[in-house]
C-alpha cells in the first residue's frame, strides 16, 4: 500500500517540459506543406458543400413539385365532382 501511494505521489509531481528546437529550414518546409494541405482541404470542402447544396436544392425542388402536383390533382378532382 505504501509503495502504491508513493508511486501515485511521484507520478503527480511536477514535470519538466523539454524544449524542442527545430531547424528553421525544416520548420519552413513543414509550414509550407501544412499550408498547401490546408488549401487542398479547403478546396475539397468547398466542392463537397457545393455538391451538397445542389443535391439539397434538387430534393427541395422535387418535393415542392410533388406537393404542388398533388394540390393541382385535388383541385381538378373537385372541379370534376362539382
Amino acid at each position: 500500500m505504501f509503495l502504491l501511494t508513493f508511486i501515485c505521489l511521484f507520478a503527480c509531481g511536477e514535470r519538466r517540459e523539454q524544449k524542442i528546437t527545430i531547424d528553421p529550414d525544416i520548420k519552413y518546409s513543414a509550414d509550407t506543406m501544412f499550408s498547401k494541405r490546408k488549401s487542398m482541404i479547403r478546396d475539397s470542402m468547398d466542392s463537397i458543400c457545393l455538391a451538397e447544396t445542389r443535391l439539397l436544392f434538387a430534393m427541395t425542388r422535387d418535393s415542392l413539385l410533388q406537393v404542388e402536383l398533388k394540390r393541382i390533382r385535388q383541385l381538378s378532382q373537385k372541379k370534376d365532382v362539382q
